[in-house]
């Protein structure tokens, strides 16, 4: 993205909080004033309608951004981010996620230190960050990706269920558990790490298996290479388990196989300030911090 030529860019989130809209309707605000072609999702074009001027005036969208797209900005929290990787025609779009919700590690920046840093959108190479995604299949009709985790779930309360699993063709163990969940580096501050992960920097090359509630005390995190494969069997007194992808669910008879393993392709996250991952943690998880 340059200066040289008009920058097309999408705009996509959740409707903000009542103490947002203002910020979300400012920031656009200042976009419109550089060379910029603009379009905005229909929920959230909507939402600003009521509070902001002229916001009915930009071209709107429905669901999917649009195909001719140099950036896109996402407002809300780490699940809009989430979730909205998925209207994206394609992963080379490189996304500014601006945070307008609570806690946030990959939306950590919020729309007053966006503006702040803003020209750093128009520049020749503005900073980003490569994040690396998994991808799970049964090998027949179901694929999809995720930035986080796969979690692979139990659907009854009562009884654990048991996930035997692969890695590079090589049996590993099984896990007997309510769940294992499958993260990549971004996910190690999310679903794995409230079940006791690590936190992993997002640069490092690895896939996180984390058991959910596991049988033995000998089932521990476990950190593995990204460059392998993943293969699960599921058995459970149940004819069904559940698989959540980012938090999207779908539902497999326990004959099923999957396959997880890294995505070819990367999100391309915008980075405007020079935040380091180790102030992130220090500031969303206090770490360190003698709290005595």
């Amino acid at each position: 993205m340059n200066n040289g030529y008009m920058v097309r860019i999408a705009l996509l989130g959740t409707v903000p909080s009542p103490g947002h809209v203002q910020k979300v309707v400012h920031f656009i605000h200042e976009l419109a004033k550089r060379e910029t072609q603009i379009s905005l999702a229909s929920g959230l074009r909507a939402a600003l309608c009521t509070e902001g001027k002229g916001i009915e005036a930009i071209t709107v969208f429905e669901d999917r951004v649009p195909e001719e797209t140099d950036c896109v900005v996402c407002f809300g929290g780490d699940g809009t981010l989430l979730r909205s990787v998925h209207r994206m025609p394609s992963l080379s779009i490189p996304i500014l996620a601006i945070n307008s919700g609570h806690l946030g590690f990959l939306t950590d920046i919020d729309c007053e230190e966006a503006l702040h840093y803003i020209e750093r959108l128009f520049e020749e190479n503005p900073c980003v960050e490569e994040r690396s995604l998994l991808e799970v299949t049964d090998g027949a009709s179901f694929f999809t990706t995720a930035l986080n985790e796969i979690a692979i779930l139990k659907r009854e309360t009562a009884s654990m269920i048991s996930i035997e699993t692969y890695i590079d063709g090589h049996y590993l163990a099984d896990y007997a558990a309510d769940g294992l969940v499958i993260a990549t580096p971004s996910g190690s501050t999310a679903y794995s790490l409230s079940l006791g992960g690590p936190i992993t920097y997002p640069s490092c090359p690895v896939i996180l298996l984390t058991p959910i509630a596991p049988h033995s005390l000998n089932m521990r995190p476990l950190a593995v290479p990204d460059n392998i494969s993943i293969e699960l069997k599921v058995k459970s007194r149940s004819s069904t388990y559940m698989v959540a992808a980012d938090g999207e669910a779908s539902v497999f008879p326990t004959e099923t196989s999957l396959v997880i393993r890294k995505h070819n392709d990367t999100l391309k996250l915008i980075r405007l300030s020079s935040r380091s991952f180790s102030e992130t943690i220090r500031n969303k998880l206090l770490w360190g911090k003698n709290l005595r």
